[in-house]
């Protein structure tokens, strides 16, 4: 069993972050590897309990994740992503092109719509799962926008 969540660490106006913990350090590796963050080990006090691994991603680049992969989240994790980019909305900070908390692409949400239309998935469906047009897809698909992200 583990556990993964998005919050803000540090309270309302901390820092935004997500969090993977879990028994399984394979799963927590690959995470880890896909999100560029340091795995640590927690060793339980208790023999009958497994070693646990986690890492955390905090700050823009943490964002920038949880709006990539926040069209594939449930419900409830998505209504956390939500809360966490309204809280970091409002602080001071960059606020235009991607480092723009309500940017709704990034370089890693470009790469997967240009690949979501090599496997099949039509315009249509795409701007659905990203709230987006269908005119802002096809921009992005056939490099009217995006230019430099291959």
């Amino acid at each position: 069993e583990g556990e993964g969540n998005f919050a803000m660490k540090g309270g309302s106006y901390g820092s935004p972050t997500i969090t993977l913990k879990m028994t399984d350090k394979d799963v927590v590796v690959h995470a880890s590897i896909l999100m560029n963050a340091k795995v640590h080990e927690r060793l339980s006090n208790n023999p009958r309990h497994s070693t646990a691994w986690y890492f955390h991603k905090q700050g823009a680049e943490a964002i920038e994740i949880m709006m990539a992969i926040r069209p594939y989240m449930g419900q409830r994790r998505g209504n956390e992503i939500d809360r966490v980019v309204s809280l970091a909305a409002v602080r001071p900070g960059p606020s235009k092109g991607t480092n723009h908390v309500w940017a709704k692409l990034n370089p890693i949400a470009v790469r997967t719509i240009r690949y979501l239309v090599g496997r099949g998935r039509t315009m249509a469906e795409i701007g659905r799962t990203y709230r987006m047009s269908e005119k802002t897809i096809a921009q992005v698909i056939h490099k009217t926008t995006w230019k430099h992200i291959t």
